[in-house]
């Protein structure tokens, strides 16, 4: 089975007030018309923080994202090490940081009387890594998507007041399809009774905010469950067998009283 790829873009694209947004994609499916997989590079650049992203995804997961402090690309999976040659090399990234540089000012001048800022508002969910049970330790995931432009803060609070401890926050931001974004933070966290936590997505560009909460809630018992959902068919068996036997007799006193 051969793989047949074709190569998308590069397009360029306005990133609010003269910021810029590069992709471009390899889309590949195999001789045997198979489920076609779409591997894409984005670069940003923007007068916001963080001012110059770039990752590289696959079905709009995050595989890598480049740190521009350090100059290194970083895996998100530990075992995914795939050879240097598959990266954009160093040159490459430096060569877009500089383009960045020089026109990210004069896009900014040039656009900004004329060109409304593109926005979109976070969408934010909540969840448990781990199946809910009270009083045991478990990680609350903070998922806000349909960020735009990529610039995001993510703040956790327990009934009202900020945590800060046992708080995980990447300083990434992963592109998705559509030209928007998405971030995630994590909260260690031993669930109880009548805690409200919540996690509100700031973006210095913005007025408002956006925020989700989460209340613990004990599950129902996969045993219970079961024995209620057992009873609960039996006793619909039991209701159809005396309809069945009810039916059965007045068809038979009907045809006696032909």
């Amino acid at each position: 089975m051969g793989l047949e790829s074709g190569m998308m873009g590069p397009w360029i694209w306005p990133l609010g007030f003269g910021g810029l947004l590069c992709f471009w994609a390899a889309a590949g499916s195999t001789a045997q018309e198979l489920p076609a997989h779409l591997f894409s590079e984005v670069f940003f650049c923007q007068p916001g923080d963080p001012s110059l992203g770039l990752a590289q995804t696959l079905d709009q997961e995050l595989l890598f994202h480049f740190n521009f402090s350090t100059h290194q690309w970083h895996s998100i999976l530990p075992d995914l090490r795939p050879e240097e040659g598959n990266h954009t090399s160093l040159d490459q990234v430096q060569l877009l940081g500089n383009i960045c540089q020089l026109l990210l000012g004069p896009l900014t001048n040039l656009s900004k009387p004329y060109m409304p800022e593109a926005k979109g508002a976070p969408q934010m969910d909540v969840f448990t890594l781990q199946p809910l049970e009270m009083g045991k330790p478990n990680t609350l995931v903070c998922a806000a998507s349909n960020i735009f432009p990529p610039t995001v803060s993510l703040h956790w609070q327990l009934d009202g007041q900020p945590i800060s401890s046992g708080v995980s926050t990447p300083s990434h931001v992963s592109p998705v399809q559509g030209w928007v974004f998405q971030a995630f933070s994590y909260l260690e966290v031993t669930p109880q009774e009548g805690q409200v936590y919540s996690c509100t997505a700031r973006s210095p560009s913005d007025l408002y905010s956006s925020v989700v909460f989460w209340v613990p809630k004990d599950p129902l018992d996969p045993e219970l469950l079961a024995n209620v959902l057992c009873g609960l068919a039996f006793g619909l068996g039991f209701l159809f067998s005396i309809a069945g036997a009810v039916l059965t007799f007045m068809t038979l006193r009907l045809r006696n009283a032909e």
